[in-house]
């Protein structure tokens, strides 16, 4: 009876926590490949807009999370290199530049797990599995290894590498833009406990 009255007390004077999204930190980045050698290209999309429900755990902010990237705000950090990305694949690719998504299914908790996307570019429904860790600082980090060709951008990807077909010749005289793509989103949790901004 002892034991039951101390859980007790312990669990009504424990803090009551909010979990908020912070969308001034919100980061989505990619990774291509061009070369045989597999050089990598990174680059990060400007404009996202992110909708979430403050939740009692990360794990359940994350799984109200809906968001819109501007596909056309990608910048590669060349202005060059942003022009033929846009020109030859993006606009290509995407009807009005939209890349549509919320998430689906969490399997974690606050430090780590999966989580499940589905995009949706042009009508079409691509669905994504992200590993995700949540560090001391309350920093969220999600990865995933995908390919253009999984988002029906089979043609972009061609008139890409041809208009970029000499840039992206190695040393050994071949030409390649890889399929490959890695994406990373990063972004910062709020928590807050009876009032309080902590860390997790």
């Amino acid at each position: 009876m002892i034991a039951l009255l101390v859980f007790l007390q312990f669990a009504w004077s424990a803090p009551k926590c909010e979990f908020k999204y912070d969308n001034d930190s919100s980061l989505l980045e990619w990774t291509a490949y061009k070369f045989t050698k597999r050089a990598p290209v990174k680059g990060h999309f400007k404009k996202i807009k992110v909708e979430s429900k403050p939740a009692v755990s990360a794990a359940g902010l994350i799984k109200s999370i809906n968001f819109e990237i501007d596909a056309f705000t990608a910048d590669a950090g060349d202005p060059a290199r942003n022009v033929n990305i846009l020109e030859y694949f993006f606009k290509k690719a995407i009807v009005d530049g939209k890349i549509k998504g919320h998430v689906t299914k969490v399997n974690g908790d606050d430090k780590k797990g999966t989580v499940d996307v589905k995009f949706t570019v042009n009508g079409k429904v691509i669905n994504q599995t992200f590993d995700y860790t949540i560090d001391e600082k309350n920093r969220f980090i999600a990865r995933a290894e995908s390919s253009v060709l999984s988002f029906g951008w089979k043609d972009a990807l061609s008139s890409l590498h041809e208009a970029c077909k000499e840039l992206h010749k190695g040393d050994d005289g071949e030409s390649k833009t890889w399929a490959d793509i890695n994406l990373y989103v990063t972004t910062v949790f709020e928590k807050d406990c009876d009032g309080s901004d902590m860390d997790i």
